[in-house]
């Protein structure tokens, strides 16, 4: 929400990793996702949520 109206958006270039072991135990897999965070499209305000307040691309547009 900004200003009482709903935003939508997306990441255009992002990976996930699925690592499954049905026959283990404990812990038996993990997800890892890396997302370009300059790949965001928000609409009108891209360039504010690329800011220090929110995604700070500023240090680089990794995240993973």
């Amino acid at each position: 929400m900004q200003l009482g109206s709903t935003l939508e958006g997306q990441f255009n270039d992002w990976t996930t990793a699925i690592r499954y072991d049905p026959d283990g135990t404990g812990t038996v897999g993990d997800v890892t996702t890396i997302i370009t965070i300059n790949s965001l499209t928000l609409g009108s305000v891209t360039d504010q949520a690329m800011g220090t307040d929110f995604c700070d691309t500023s240090h680089g547009n990794l995240y993973g």
